[in-house]
């Protein structure tokens, strides 16, 4: 009897223990399960925000997929843009002539279809140069003759690709037999069409003492663009 007992106390507490063990087991798996979630979701979010995406694509943000649903009764059209600014992990900067208010409901859009619509409705154009996205009104946007000197055309466009700041809606265009160039678009594509031009006429004709670097200035980013012919080091 005595036995018997002790071998039933000895079932019972391996019973116990087994299940002492299951529970910790699966503890561990949900709380390993929930850290790869979470990690997963991290790098998913680090991959498809606006802020990492490549320079290749920075004339067109990395916008996020899917339908943006944003409600509104009554609000300024510039707090409307600056709120799809923050839902969409991008930086925007409304020019100080954006004027208007925005009545619901509005339609359920992608990201990017939002945008144009916001635009095409108030009279507004957009513009994002791989940091920040410019959104001015049309009356704003310029255009200009510029000459382009001895820099050929197709290596100011192939310039402006590397440094990820064209964009094909405001396309340059060249005055035959010449070495003008009409720019159009809103002020900061033009400024920065400028700046590029400049880097490059500089390194086809270098001065004495004339440093081996060029730097443009594109919103609160800096880009380097190494003159021509030069052999020294990187700044």
């Amino acid at each position: 009897m005595a036995e018997n007992s002790s071998n039933r106390r000895v079932a019972s507490e391996l019973s116990r223990f087994g299940w002492c063990i299951e529970k910790i087991r699966t503890r561990l798996t949900s709380v390993l399960c929930g850290t790869l979630v979470q990690c997963f979701a991290v790098a998913m979010v680090a991959a498809g925000s606006p802020q990492f995406a490549s320079p290749a694509a920075a004339a067109e943000p990395a916008w996020p997929s899917g339908a943006y649903k944003y409600s509104v009764v009554e609000q300024e059209l510039a707090v409307v843009l600056q709120e799809l600014g923050r839902n969409t992990g991008l930086r925007v900067e409304v020019g100080a002539e954006v004027h208007g208010r925005v009545r619901g409901p509005l339609p359920s859009l992608t990201p990017r279809e939002f945008l144009d619509y916001l635009c095409a409705n108030y009279g507004l154009e957009w513009y994002f140069d791989g940091f920040r996205l410019y959104v001015s009104t049309g009356k704003e946007s310029v255009s200009r003759v510029i000459s382009r000197g001895a820099v050929p055309l197709d290596r100011l466009n192939a310039a402006m690709r590397e440094l990820a700041i064209s964009d094909d809606r405001f396309p340059l265009r060249e005055v035959k037999q010449s070495d003008l160039l009409l720019v159009s678009g809103p002020p900061q594509y033009a400024a920065l069409v400028d700046r590029t031009l400049a880097a490059l006429k500089a390194a086809a004709h270098p001065r004495v003492g004339q440093p081996p670097f060029v730097t443009i200035y594109r919103a609160d980013q800096v880009a380097t663009v190494k003159l021509a012919g030069s052999d020294d080091g990187s700044p």
